[in-house]
């Protein structure tokens, strides 16, 4: 919080006199703006963020309902080394780092190669890949019962819904500054860093409501929802 106060701050100071006054929209504007919601790039947008704002359940389950699980399931000593719990949180921008590079080739290479709308494959793929992370602890927590899960299943999960958010919220951001209509671009990416919001609330409420339920219950739960 103090860092974006700071970032606030700098760049209020570094960018007086480079942006025009603000001017209240004129009526064709404003008429501009309604026939704006109309476009077809507008409608693919927001289809894009209906099925994200379903993404982002599963993808902000993983720092709150699994960090719980990894507390209290998963044996975290390796080597003789206790790992904290909070440490397997860092896999995710540890993937990023590392992986979103080789996703940005990749993706590169094989949109030559396809016909279809890129940004629906990506996304697409994205969902999948959420669906099956939550397929696997789904089945490693039937098949650990009361044990004690292996560290190693936990990474793999995260290196799974890392790479599916690789191919998911970047290209919705690119997508929306590519397409939208600039009268209400500001509004669509909104509603996109919405879905995250809306994903960190349902997540709670997901874990919440089946608190008492057995965990692979809610790892299906999540699972069927990146299928839909």
């Amino acid at each position: 919080g103090i860092g974006m106060l700071i970032g606030l701050l700098v760049f209020l100071w570094l960018s007086r006199g480079r942006f025009p006054k603000f001017v209240k929209p004129a009526a064709a504007e404003k008429a501009g703006r309604a026939d704006a919601w109309r476009d077809p790039s507008t409608r693919l947008v927001l289809i894009m963020i209906f099925f994200a704002a379903i993404y982002m359940i599963g993808q902000q389950t993983y720092a709150g309902v699994m960090n719980l699980y990894v507390h209290d399931r998963v044996d975290k000593t390796v080597f003789g080394f206790d790992v904290p719990t909070t440490w397997f949180l860092s896999l995710n921008p540890l993937v990023v780092i590392l992986g979103g590079p080789l996703a940005s080739k990749y993706w590169s290479l094989r949109d030559q190669k396809t016909h279809r709308l890129t940004a629906i494959n990506k996304i697409l793929t994205g969902t999948i890949l959420m669906a099956l992370s939550y397929v696997l602890m789904a089945v490693v927590a039937l098949e650990a019962g009361s044990d004690p899960v292996a560290p190693i299943w936990i990474a793999v999960f995260y290196v799974i819904i890392t790479v599916a958010e690789l191919c998911v919220f970047p290209v919705g951001l690119a997508e929306i500054s590519k397409r939208a209509p600039g009268q209400i671009m500001g509004v669509l990416m909104g509603l996109w860093v919405f879905t995250m919001g809306f994903g960190s609330f349902s997540a709670g409420w997901l874990g919440g409501s089946l608190a008492d339920s057995p965990s692979w219950v809610m790892f299906a739960v999540l699972a069927c929802g990146g299928a839909i």
